[in-house]
């Protein structure tokens, strides 16, 4: 089944909140590695500069004088470093630009995570769909609980439904790609052994039956004909599956788009790519 789509956002707002949250994770960033070199080097300067006034309290002029000619050594490699990438910069800046550009890139790009990709958009119709399918569940519903039951007088080790909440599948309906409404129904097995095959060839008879004779409490044709001219029930069984203690029942009622896969489904179960007794993968049912 589709996924409610919800409500539409304004254009752009999430697009520019997006930069804007960027930027400052950027310029937070850079902050910080600024923040970051100016303290080690501070806190090396402090280091020599309390190791001088702790050797002068000791009167240790010797330790005193040589963490002095540390820190000035020091003090001349950074104003070095400083200076000589200021004169490499002046002298070679045209070389400079296109690294620059990259180490820039590189800096802004590190550390962001990926995005999720955007979900697909929900195909056109899927909400149409999904209404009338919701519409025609409770007559469809009530529709298999009248054939469950005539069913079960053809195949007696089934167990006839109680109620019409016995039918009741755990998914009550799924909108395929292709808007194709899919029903699902259970029936209780019982002590039956009978084959999927079976359940369905017979469940076919007796739906024709019951649309023949109208005799079914939902507004359907007894026959369609489908643009080409072949003609269908109104309602066909998708397909039987065994589902251990139960059978999982897939009606469709029928439509154009019903019709298309009715018979791609045919055509596929004839080269053997879909078994007809093949159990849904999906672990909600």
């Amino acid at each position: 089944m589709s996924s409610p789509v919800g409500l539409p956002r304004p254009k752009n707002s999430k697009k520019t909140g997006g930069i804007r949250c960027g930027a400052a994770r950027k310029e937070e960033k850079l902050k910080n590695l600024i923040k970051t070199i100016i303290s080690s080097c501070s806190s090396v300067i402090d280091n020599q500069c309390e190791a001088v006034a702790c050797y002068l309290n000791d009167r240790n002029f010797a330790g005193a004088i040589i963490h002095f000619v540390l820190l000035v050594l020091y003090l001349v490699f950074l104003s070095a470093l400083v200076l000589g990438a200021v004169a490499l910069a002046v002298r070679f800046w045209q070389w400079l630009v296109i690294p620059g550009i990259l180490l820039l890139l590189i800096f802004k790009n590190a550390g962001e995570k990926p995005k999720d990709p955007l979900p697909p958009p929900p195909p056109e119709g899927i909400k149409e769909a999904r209404a009338r399918a919701e519409k025609n569940y409770q007559s469809l519903k009530q529709a298999a609980y009248i054939l469950f039951g005539d069913l079960c007088q053809y195949l007696p080790g089934l167990v006839s439904p109680f109620s019409l909440a016995a039918v009741v599948a755990p998914v009550p309906f799924e909108i395929t790609a292709n808007l194709v409404a899919i029903y699902h129904f259970i029936i209780a097995k019982g002590e039956s052994d009978v084959d999927v095959a079976t359940v369905k060839e017979i469940l076919e008879g007796v739906i024709g039956q019951r649309l023949t004779s109208h005799d079914l409490p939902i507004s359907v044709n007894a026959v369609y004909t489908a643009q080409d001219g072949s003609t269908w029930p109104g309602i066909v069984v998708d397909g039987v599956y065994d589902i251990g203690s139960n059978f999982r029942i897939d009606l469709i009622i029928t439509n154009e788009p019903a019709v298309v896969r009715i018979k791609s489904k045919a055509a596929a179960q004839l080269d053997g790519i879909v078994p007809e007794n093949s159990v849904n993968d999906d672990p909600d049912f």
